[in-house]
Formats: C-alpha cells, structure tokens, sequence
C-alpha cells in the first residue's frame, strides 16, 4: 500500500543532550546503529550513519545532531506510543 515503518523527526531544540535524554527515556526501544530488525529501534543518523560526514555536508543532507530516525517493529502501537510519548517528555 506504498507506507513504510521508518520516521524521522526533529526535537525542538536542545541538541544532542534533548537526543541523549529522549534515547534514556525511550527505554524499552533500544538504540540501533542499523534498521535490520523486527523490532521498533531508535537510531542517530548524525552519530551512527553520518559521522563521518562534515557539519556542512550533513547540513546539506537535512541530517541534523537532533534528528532520530525511528524504525516501527512488530510491537503493539499503544507500547510504542506511549514510550515515545514518555521520552518526548523527558527530552524537552
């Protein structure tokens, strides 16, 4: 039906110390560097995919140090709702 299970979003400012307390509060979504799997996971393009990569070219890419790119599994979608819910609290 043309959806996909991968969002990416931005938190409201804060920088990687917003990223670092949504990832801790996001607790039963773990943190994976790679999408491959059947569960929900979080990831951190600019630390992970795009580290390597300049400021400017991860700029240019729309790749900033708050973007989370988050991988919907198989889980019920009240868990997964409710603990980004929670995290997005806790990151702001």
């Amino acid at each position: 039906d043309g959806t996909g299970g991968i969002v990416s979003f931005e938190l409201n400012g804060g920088g990687q110390a917003a990223v670092s307390r949504f990832m801790r509060a996001a607790a039963s979504i773990p943190f994976a560097p790679t999408l491959a799997d059947a569960r929900t996971t979080l990831s951190h393009p600019a630390s992970t995919s795009h580290r390597f990569l300049s400021q400017e070219e991860r700029d240019a890419l729309g790749i900033t140090d708050e973007l989370i790119r988050l991988s919907i599994g198989l889980e019920p979608a009240d868990l997964i709702t409710s603990e980004l819910a929670t995290a997005l609290t806790e990151a702001n």
